[in-house]
């Protein structure tokens, strides 16, 4: 679990993780309290995940999308 629940704008920047085979199957990475000006970055483009781990990434329940950059934000 991530948590970025402090009323301070938080930033976090991982490095590519889609060839890390440490990634369990069926784990799911829960990230809380993740609001306006927050900042979740996975590597420097849209294919530092597998469409595995970015399925199983959830904000506050909801499912994860990726922008060209790499960044991470809630689907609608």
């Amino acid at each position: 679990m991530i948590d970025f629940s402090n009323p301070a704008a938080e930033s976090l920047a991982i490095a590519d993780v889609s060839k890390n085979t440490n990634w369990k199957p069926g784990a799911i990475l829960q990230i809380v309290g993740f609001a306006t000006g927050d900042s979740l970055r996975f590597g420097k483009d849209a294919q530092a995940l597998t469409e595995a781990q970015l399925a199983a990434i959830r904000f506050d329940g909801k499912p994860a999308k990726i922008d060209a950059q790499g960044y991470l934000t809630p689907s609608p």
